[in-house]
């Protein structure tokens, strides 16, 4: 929404019911989340949706406004050689969450240990499996909720450049393939997880279709940047105001 600036939302789970407290307008809500327990651990987050793994391995979708609960596909301890507190510990920041609101469709994603990626989508009755043999890089969600891979190459330390490929999943062949655009005028933020809406017209700093916006962090320093890379050219643009540390 332009007129307010996107806020995320602090959850408190302290047993029936949950507390939800929206920072911007200082309110605090009261929802029950079915199914929650203190054995239970939310992986990520769509909108009023969370991704919740319980110490059985079950895991399912929660709406956090809503009873309306989504179970997944059951998935065997033994494929994964851990237990429940295995997965939290490997799985912190490597889950994504897709669900379109109008449609019910939906998609999950993640990884495990580095090297395991796994996902399923709305129909599914098993998780599919895929071992890389390498270290998987990013992945991502378009809004068609097609599972896609970027991976980051660095073109050299002193210029302090990368280069990222994007990969989509060939659902007939089964095999990663590399593709040339996110999607019809999307763009991708790292850290959010999907692709965004990208502006309809020009606000410079190379914010457009088909790029990716990313934080880069210098070698040997604490100092990082904010680097737009354009998927049509290959280029970088680094505007110097959207610089951190």
């Amino acid at each position: 929404c332009v007129k307010r600036p996107l806020c995320p939302w602090w959850i408190t789970y302290k047993g029936d019911p949950s507390m939800l407290f929206d920072p911007k307008e200082d309110k605090i809500y009261k929802t029950k989340l079915l199914g929650l327990s203190g054995k239970s651990h939310c992986m990520a987050s769509s909108g009023n949706w969370i991704l919740v793994v319980d110490a059985c391995l079950n895991f399912c979708i929660l709406n956090m406004l809503t009873p309306k609960r989504i179970n997944l596909p059951l998935l065997n301890s033994q494929i994964l050689g851990v237990d429940w507190e295995g997965i939290v510990k490997c799985n912190t920041q490597l889950a994504i969450l897709w669900i379109n609101e109008r449609t019910g469709d939906y998609v999950v994603a993640w990884i495990f240990k580095g090297f395991d990626l796994f996902s399923c989508k709305k129909g599914d009755d098993s998780w599919w499996n895929w071992k890389s043999g390498c270290l998987i890089f990013r992945i991502a969600i378009n809004k068609s909720g097609e599972l896609l891979i970027i991976a980051s190459l660095s073109l050299g330390e002193l210029e302090w450049k990368s280069m990222f490929y994007v990969l989509k999943l060939n659902l007939e062949s089964k095999k990663w393939e590399r593709v040339d655009s996110i999607g019809d005028d999307e763009m991708l933020i790292f850290g959010h997880g999907v692709t965004i809406r990208a502006p309809a017209r020009d606000v410079g700093d190379g914010i457009k279709s088909d790029s990716i916006c990313f934080v880069d962090l210098w070698p040997g320093s604490s100092r990082s940047n904010c680097g737009i890379f354009d998927l049509a050219t290959s280029r970088i643009t680094w505007p110097k105001r959207f610089g951190v540390y």
